[in-house]
């Protein structure tokens, strides 16, 4: 629980935000918004939903980072809600992260790592899902890593069939004791905006939405 909930940018976005003026620094802006969120962990403070945070990020509090791309996710269990701003972009895969330094790694939309949040997932094979995607569908596979208890690799790999209808894309996933499913939204060029994805046994659930 403790780990999922530092997984908020801020757990009072809009309280934050409205403190940075417009002579703010971004740095200064990220270190705000950290003080925000230590304030008020171990508190009572609802914590803010997707929609909450996507009607905090105006133009003008885009513009204190930046105007850096963003997305906002929020897991399944518990349902814990964050802003990510990107912070890399290296062939293609771009590194999201909170002020407290918990990040997703995502490659084209998919999510292939994640820091920061206990049984992370290490890195992730999709480029035949990707394939699937642009290809209308078929049968692909997928090889997630993580490390166990004692820092060891595990590989887990799964047989995946995707089914695309227009902008729309679900990917159903078997593996020897798990099975999941992921569910794609793309634009018109074929980019992938929005998602719920599976990131492993311990973790679940995360839906993402890409704001640009």
């Amino acid at each position: 629980m403790k780990l999922l909930r530092n997984l908020l940018l801020c757990v009072s976005v809009a309280f934050a935000f409205s403190a940075c003026g417009s002579d703010t620094s971004p740095s200064e802006t990220f270190g705000e918004i950290k003080t925000q969120i230590q304030q008020l962990r171990g508190t009572k403070a609802a914590s803010p939903n997707a929609e909450q945070i996507k009607a905090a990020l105006t133009p003008e509090v885009r513009a204190q980072f930046g105007n850096r791309p963003f997305i906002v996710t929020t897991m399944d269990e518990p349902p814990v809600s964050a802003g990510l701003f990107l912070v890399s972009d290296r062939q293609g895969k771009k590194i999201y992260q909170t002020v407290d330094n918990i990040a997703l790694t995502l490659d084209g939309g998919i999510v292939v790592a994640t820091r920061g949040l206990g049984f992370d997932l290490m890195d992730a094979d999709v480029r035949q899902i990707h394939g699937a995607i642009r290809n209308g569908g078929g049968r692909a596979s997928r090889v997630h890593r993580y490390l166990d208890g004692e820092n060891h690799t595990v590989l887990r790999a799964f047989d995946c069939v995707i089914e695309v209808q227009g902008t729309s894309a679900v990917e159903k996933c078997y593996g020897y004791d798990t099975e999941f499913e992921n569910m794609y939204r793309t634009n018109q060029a074929g980019a992938i905006v929005a998602s719920r994805q599976w990131l492993g046994p311990e973790r679940g659930f995360i839906s993402i939405e890409d704001l640009g």
